[in-house]
């Protein structure tokens, strides 16, 4: 399925941890491998002529960053040699968001990997902004990986919706590619109920057809993804469906540490459209949450305002 896996760096150790899965997917897909780095201009605080500030690059600064950055993806590229796949190496000036959407439009790449944090101290929260905007932008699927442990376990996220659906494909081929156990999870978004509640005020006439509502809905939720897992040919050894109660966010992350979970894979939208995913939704909130790697798709934007 991944032809072209694109991974932006910024020089620190800790992006290049985006090259391990990168590699392993590389390798089982015979993909080839963009190693990009953007190249940021120097701002000019004297204007240029009368009235104008503009971004520009002294030439000198221009030559050694160039160099600079040439020797340092050059350093990359061996240092996670693949010898199964081919690996390019891309230098682009401009913001960091900005050459990571337009490289990953213009190179047609399938799959972005980056960590959500690069280089250490006030650049952590920065290279997060910059996860978050490439999320904003791009057609592919991204993996947003947060740390150097193998993917096992891949938990993939379901609201009923076909666009919350649009994530199955990309993380059941990273599962085949990697020999990573699925596990299926649905939430429903209601408060379960307490029982030490009932017993304080029983009330059979309100109280029963909610706990029948409960079950009914968990029933569903339950058929629903076997019904997944069918179309997508998933035999039950090979899947677990999980129908959970409750907030989408809290379930997702606790049921993710509990099982040990390595990879949540999620779409960026779901039932209720393109609100979802207004730094309000599911999908960012356990992404900041979260010590898990991820995988995220947005889906394109007609299906959002369907």
């Amino acid at each position: 399925m991944f032809k072209k896996i694109l991974v932006p760096l910024d020089g620190s150790t800790l992006a290049e941890q985006a090259m391990i899965p990168a590699v392993q997917l590389a390798r089982a897909m015979e993909a080839e491998v963009l190693l990009l780095r953007s190249i940021q201009p120097i701002y000019n605080a004297m204007p240029v002529v009368a009235g104008e500030y503009e971004w520009i690059w002294p030439e000198y600064a221009r030559e050694d960053s160039r160099r600079e950055i040439r020797d340092y993806l050059e350093k990359v590229q061996h240092l996670y040699e693949c010898p199964d796949c081919v690996v390019h190496t891309i230098a682009h000036e401009g913001d960091a968001a900005g050459v990571i959407v337009d490289t990953a439009a213009d190179e047609q790449v399938d799959l972005i990997v980056m960590t959500t944090h690069g280089q250490t101290g006030v650049r952590r929260a920065v290279f997060g902004s910059v996860t978050e905007r490439v999320l904003h932008s791009v057609a592919c699927p991204v993996l947003v990986t947060h740390g150097k442990e193998t993917i096992r376990r891949i938990l993939i996220t379901l609201d009923g919706s076909e666009v919350a659906e649009r994530v199955m494909e990309p993380a059941l081929a990273i599962a085949r590619a990697l020999d990573a156990r699925v596990i299926l999870l649905r939430v429903n978004e209601i408060m379960p109920i307490n029982p030490l509640d009932v017993a304080a005020s029983w009330d059979w006439d309100v109280q029963e057809p909610e706990r029948r509502l409960v079950g009914e809905m968990r029933q569903a939720a339950e058929a629903y993804l076997r019904e997944v897992a069918l179309r997508h040919s998933l035999a039950p050894a090979d899947v677990q469906t999980i129908v959970l109660d409750g907030s989408p966010v809290d379930r997702i992350q606790e049921f993710a540490r509990l099982y040990g979970i390595d990879l949540i894979a999620m779409s960026t939208h779901g039932r209720t459209g393109l609100r979802r995913w207004l730094y309000g939704s599911v999908t960012a909130k356990v992404m900041r949450g979260s010590d898990r790697s991820m995988l995220i798709i947005r889906p394109p934007l007609e299906e959002l305002v369907a």
